[in-house]
């Protein structure tokens, strides 16, 4: 599998803009992300840390990634929407991390107005 780039930054999921589930690299342009890696992110070893409805901090493969076991666009089962960081960080510093890329600190805004909603 291809090493990913020290400051690689990116987003599995579906976007707004609707579609299946991609990779998209943030940070970088890494043109061969894509394959392994989209797999990796998309198997069932990270689905495993999502099962409950909440959000979760994952350790993966020399990433860190803030996940949620759902899209706001694809209803279909086992979706899940990840933003990914290369290396070992803590929450606070993933968000504020995700906050350099309104589109997406959005997406996980939604997801977590959704969460709280049902949570009353």
């Amino acid at each position: 599998m291809v090493e990913l780039p020290d400051n690689f930054v990116g987003f599995f999921g579906c976007t707004m803009r609707g579609g299946g589930h991609n990779l998209e690299p943030l940070s970088v342009w890494f043109y061969d992300v894509g394959g392994d890696w989209a797999a990796e992110f998309d198997s069932d070893a990270i689905m495993r840390h999502l099962r409950t409805d909440s959000f979760a901090l994952i350790m993966y493969r020399g990433v860190t990634i803030v996940g949620y076991p759902r899209s706001l666009v694809d209803k279909r089962g086992g979706s899940k929407t990840l933003f990914i960081w290369k290396g070992e960080h803590d929450a606070e510093q993933m968000i504020n991390k995700m906050k350099e890329f309104p589109d997406i600190y959005k997406i996980f805004q939604k997801l977590a107005d959704e969460y709280l909603r049902k949570e009353d």
